[in-house]
């Protein structure tokens, strides 16, 4: 759900309370309420690239990243590509 939350942020899905029980179905989970949780989260853009405040939970966040570039479009990995490079920079200066 993670992942979906994530793509639906950079793909511009947006997700509702009215519509997240379906989109989460169309990717085969339950529960709506958490991918909502999860895509007001990332719709907000430093909450993507942001730091997360422990290496690891930093390098979770270019994994969460790196794993949904294929499915994006070439102006949504540009914008992608963008953020996981200023968290993989943030990561190794800081930690």
């Amino acid at each position: 759900l993670v992942e979906i939350g994530l793509w639906c942020a950079y793909t511009r899905e947006q997700i509702t309370r009215e519509n997240a029980d379906a989109i989460a179905k169309r990717f085969g989970h339950n529960s709506g309420d958490k991918l909502y949780q999860y895509y007001t989260k990332y719709v907000i853009p430093n909450n993507r690239f942001g730091d997360r405040g422990s290496e690891c939970k930093n390098n979770n966040q270019i994994k969460r990243i790196k794993k949904i570039l294929p499915l994006l479009t070439e102006e949504q990995m540009e914008t992608a590509m963008d953020e996981l490079k200023m968290l993989e920079n943030l990561t190794d200066k800081e930690y």
